[in-house]
């Protein structure tokens, strides 16, 4: 039995595979996260598998200090990922996973941490 956990977008056309439950959840209180009421696990890049359909595809929002990409679903508009822009030195290997896509019983008893803006 796989443990691997799925975060399914509205439209059906993208979904997220991550080997495990996330270990917390960080409900971030940034201006752009608060605004997208996101709620984010995180994951070393190379353990995140990226499905879309046939000519589904993402839009990305860049901002700011310009380290992060924010991706969203080119067809239903839902928040999917983060990631680090890759001509910037320096980022985690990391890369940020919408949980509000995941079943809610998938998430139950995981820890969730509201991070205070500037943190």
């Amino acid at each position: 039995m796989s443990n691997n956990t799925k975060a399914t977008y509205h439209c059906g056309d993208i979904a997220v595979e991550v080997p495990r439950k996330p270990d917390y959840i960080n409900e971030c209180q940034c201006s752009i996260c608060r605004r997208y009421a996101a709620a984010w696990a995180y994951y070393h890049i190379p353990e995140v598998q990226i499905i879309k359909k046939d000519g589904a595809s993402t839009k990305k929002y860049i901002w700011g200090d310009r380290l992060l990409e924010f991706h969203f679903c080119s067809k239903c508009g839902c928040i999917v990922f983060w990631w680090p822009r890759e001509e910037v030195d320096g980022l985690p290997d990391d890369v940020g996973i919408n949980t509000r896509m995941m079943e809610p019983e998938v998430l139950e008893g995981i820890e969730r941490r509201v991070e205070e803006p500037g943190t």
